[in-house]
């Protein structure tokens, strides 16, 4: 790849990344996007869990980072830290110990799962509800 592929790819990746962490932070939020919250969820949550273990990897590992790091690593970008949320932190000037980092992503994402579950067993129980005051 040309150092303008790369860059473009870095690029790239990032907004993808960006996405899925915004998808995930605030999807619940509107009705409209929920369905594409829960899957948004469920994947992460299969790569986090059961891809880091067939990887030999650790809890939350995430296919995305890993080809971004391996696109940053042909642009000479070597020194990465383990997860984006840790390198998003560092390019606003915030260095935060990237184990407490994994901590809070783990505990935050532990709440958008809670979260997550309620609204949709609220949405069946409201949608069951109505199915059943309908008229046979």
């Amino acid at each position: 790849m040309t150092e303008t592929q790369l860059l473009i790819a870095d690029h790239a990746l990032n907004v993808f990344h960006l996405a899925i962490v915004a998808m995930l932070l605030f999807g619940w939020i509107s009705r409209k996007t929920r369905r594409l919250h829960r899957w948004t969820v469920g994947i992460t949550a299969f790569c986090w869990t059961v891809v880091a273990e067939l990887m030999g990897k650790k809890l939350g590992y995430c296919p995305v980072t890993d080809w971004h790091w391996q696109i940053k690593r042909l642009r000479a970008q070597d020194d990465m830290p383990p997860s984006y949320i840790a390198y998003q932190f560092q390019q606003i000037g915030l260095n935060f110990d990237p184990v407490m980092v994994d901590y809070a992503a783990i505990g935050v994402f532990i709440l958008i799962i809670v979260i997550t579950l309620g609204l949709w067993a609220r949405e069946l129980i409201a949608a069951r509800k109505s199915s059943a005051a309908q008229p046979q």
